[in-house]
């Protein structure tokens, strides 16, 4: 790194300490990023759980569930969950990132 810093500096020293000087701003806004991801991480890995020892308790009580004709109240349960980890996932990217997956996808 320090032979690359040089070498810019010996090339156009000008440009260089531009560079030089954003990098405090860069440094700084991948650290914010890197907590607000984390956190965001951390609450989707929390939904998903959710929605999967929810599946996983009515997958394993299916015969109760049918016995006592619960079906339409764990239905409804299920699209709650689901629709928590779906916002939990929302709030982590951004609509550009969306816009950037459908272009990607096709």
């Amino acid at each position: 790194m320090l032979l690359i810093m040089s070498l810019m500096l010996l090339t156009d020293w000008k440009l260089s300490l531009l560079t030089f000087l954003t990098l405090p701003i860069i440094i700084y806004a991948t650290h914010l990023f890197q907590k607000a991801s984390k956190a965001a991480f951390t609450d989707i890995r929390r939904e998903v759980a959710n929605l999967n020892s929810f599946v996983q308790e009515r997958i394993t009580g299916i015969k109760v569930v049918q016995l006592f004709t619960r079906e339409e109240q764990e239905y409804k349960a299920f699209q709650e969950i689901n629709e928590k980890n779906i916002k939990s996932v929302v709030v982590q990217y951004p609509p550009e990132l969306y816009l950037l997956f459908l272009l990607l996808k096709y």
